[in-house]
């Protein structure tokens, strides 16, 4: 649970760890109640209320507090990675652009080296070339 409080900090998930916390304290409360209880007693009450049932409703909250606590955190870890997603395909489009604009400008550069004219459809080829220069050469 530490990890989960670490990894995402939401007042969701704080308030669903401090109930399982409240019914474990709960739990440990009633266990100290009944091991101050004497073995006559434990006799008695293991007759008429087993301690299965005894703790049940307890055990039930402290396993709907995990799983909520779980949920939460599944919750927070799937928006997060949806996020970064979001971040990487920017980060992508940015790229793309910069690596497009960089292709023209050394076409260009290419073009005033060696006195080529600008002519319609001079970029296209040029960037056509660019990216066959850059595919990696098989030798067979």
């Amino acid at each position: 649970m530490n990890v989960k409080i670490l990894l995402f900090p939401t007042d969701q998930i704080k308030y669903a760890i401090s109930q399982l916390y409240a019914h474990v304290l709960k739990f440990m409360i009633r266990a100290m109640k009944w091991y101050a209880e004497g073995k006559v007693k434990h006799f008695i009450i293991a007759v008429f209320q087993p301690a299965s049932l005894r703790f049940k409703d307890l055990l039930e909250n402290i396993e709907r507090c995990a799983q909520a606590v779980d949920q939460l955190a599944v919750g927070a870890s799937q928006a997060e990675q949806r996020s970064m997603h979001l971040l990487l395909q920017e980060i992508s489009r940015t790229m793309t652009g910069n690596v497009l604009g960089m292709e023209t400008r050394i076409c260009m550069c290419y073009s005033d080296i060696y006195n080529l004219p600008v002519k319609p459809g001079f970029l296209a080829n040029c960037n056509f070339f660019f990216h066959k220069c850059q595919q990696p050469q098989i030798n067979h």
